[in-house]
């Protein structure tokens, strides 16, 4: 059997060159164009309620037990929005090292505030509602004697090629100022829909967390729920494998603009009012568009989260809440809700 001859000068001087070829590996980094403040801002909150009610959350989660609002009566270009708080404040190095870190989880810091509240927000991207109906953020803390004060301008990061290159001077000044927070929006969205501020009042006491202890004033007038007439029930049941679910629902005496049943965790609705696909025909005098409620369930987001099973979770929350509904719509409007 003949077999061609192999160089045994080549092999060796072919495994030299590989090698020897090698360059060293090259180091990497990831970056962040500006236009992730859009994507983050302006397409998470592009509504005044949902950047007012997320901006509102900080304020809740930093302890603060009055936060004021202050809206213009309409959008011109010397228009700006204020929410000032009273809660714990921030140092310089609080700003630098916490509020400026984009997705930071700030429940590192633990579960509960100080005063004991649940903390609502993980994400660590909240912050950025501002940018959501705004382009200028002016940020004023106050915290041990110390006044902050940062800007974000949104414009001005668009010219560098990525964000990290924006640098931020955090100035100081001593202060006799109580702690608290005040955040400035400039610069407003010029499509920016502006809605009764009796309507705002209204969606940030639903979304919110009812505490007795934390009230939010908008131009001066504090937020309250809407009355909805009707006959109210409270809900308690367990849902297999997953939790304790309480609440409420009411069946009104007439139809709602949003019935349905919301869902709250940690004191914030999670989701907004929903029937779950149930017909809204009406069954004798009973319409399922009577209904409004909520349901509580802190399995979602619980203080000592086992492994997740989240789709699991929200697959047997709809299941509960859609037979929930159409359990009475079947009755044609008789007591026939699950209560205990």
């Amino acid at each position: 059997m003949n077999r061609k001859p192999t160089s045994a000068a080549t092999a060796p001087s072919e495994r030299a060159v590989s090698t020897s070829a090698q360059a060293p590996p090259t180091t990497a980094y990831i970056k962040f164009s500006p236009r992730i403040l859009e994507h983050l801002g302006l397409a998470a909150y592009n509504s005044l309620q949902k950047a007012l009610a997320e901006l509102t959350a900080n304020s809740y989660d930093a302890d603060a037990t009055s936060v004021k609002i202050t809206l213009p009566d309409a959008i011109t270009n010397d228009s700006f929005i204020e929410i000032e708080d009273n809660g714990l404040g921030m140092s310089p190095e609080d700003i630098a090292h916490k509020f400026l870190f984009i997705g930071r989880n700030k429940r590192e810091d633990g579960q509960r505030t100080p005063r004991g509240r649940l903390v609502i927000g993980s994400k660590g991207i909240g912050k950025l509602a501002g940018f959501g109906i705004a382009s200028r953020l002016e940020i004023t803390s106050w915290k041990g004697g110390v006044q902050s004060l940062v800007v974000i301008d949104r414009d001005k990061i668009e010219n560098f090629h990525t964000v990290s290159d924006y640098k931020l001077e955090i100035q100081q000044a001593p202060s006799v100022h109580s702690p608290g927070t005040k955040l400035r929006l400039f610069q407003l969205n010029s499509g920016l829909a502006l809605p009764t501020q009796e309507s705002i009042r209204r969606h940030l006491f639903r979304v919110l967390p009812a505490a007795a202890n934390f009230t939010i004033c908008v131009n001066g007038i504090e937020c309250s729920a809407e009355d909805v007439q009707g006959v109210r029930h409270a809900i308690a049941a367990k849902i297999p494998k997953v939790g304790s679910v309480k609440g409420f629902y009411i069946v009104a005496n007439a139809r709602q603009p949003r019935p349905g049943l919301a869902v709250r965790v940690r004191g914030r609705i999670v989701k907004e009012p929903s029937l779950y696909g149930l017909d809204t025909r009406t069954h004798g005098f009973f319409t399922a568009e009577k209904v409004v409620g909520e349901i509580n369930a802190e399995f979602f987001d619980p203080v000592n989260p086992k492994p997740p099973f989240e789709v699991l979770l929200t697959q047997r929350a709809t299941d509960f809440s859609k037979t929930l509904l159409s359990c009475n719509a079947s009755m044609s409007g008789r007591d026939s809700f699950y209560r205990k």
